[in-house]
């Protein structure tokens, strides 16, 4: 079951191909959702008329030019946020390898939870650093 829902949520991609196609394809499930819906309630409305076939077809042309545009600014804006990822996963690397001096700038539309975890690592970081201050004093003190 775990395995099945990774695949359907696309959770083994990287962020920067599976968030696109994530957003892709609820839009789509949302626009065939709204057509289906609309072509069910005229087909009731006007049993065999070509109306709610015409009506379909324009709605699906207009949600296709639509989702150009919305994937657009989703990929525009998916670039941005999973460079946000890549920063910080290389600052807890460089953490990690007791580079202690590396900061990072994460993007102004990082989003909120990218931030909090930045601040949790700066904070880890921070800590680090007085705990070797501790050390080192400390180490005096015994010489």
């Amino acid at each position: 079951m775990r395995r099945l829902l990774r695949i359907l949520f696309l959770s083994d991609l990287e962020i920067n191909k599976a968030y696109p196609l994530r957003m892709a394809l609820f839009y789509w499930i949302t626009v065939l959702l709204f057509i289906g819906a609309a072509y069910y309630t005229l087909s009731l409305k006007f049993p065999g008329s070509k109306l709610a076939l015409s009506v379909v077809e324009t709605l699906f042309i207009y949600a296709a030019v639509i989702s150009i545009f919305f994937f657009i600014f989703v990929l525009a804006y998916t670039f941005t946020a999973s460079r946000d990822y890549k920063v910080l996963e290389e600052y807890a690397k460089s953490l990690a390898r007791g580079e202690l001096d590396s900061r990072i700038k994460l993007s102004p539309v990082a989003d909120k939870d990218i931030v909090e975890i930045y601040k949790a690592l700066d904070r880890l970081r921070r800590s680090l650093i007085l705990s070797q201050e501790l050390l080192k004093r400390k180490e005096k003190k015994a010489c």
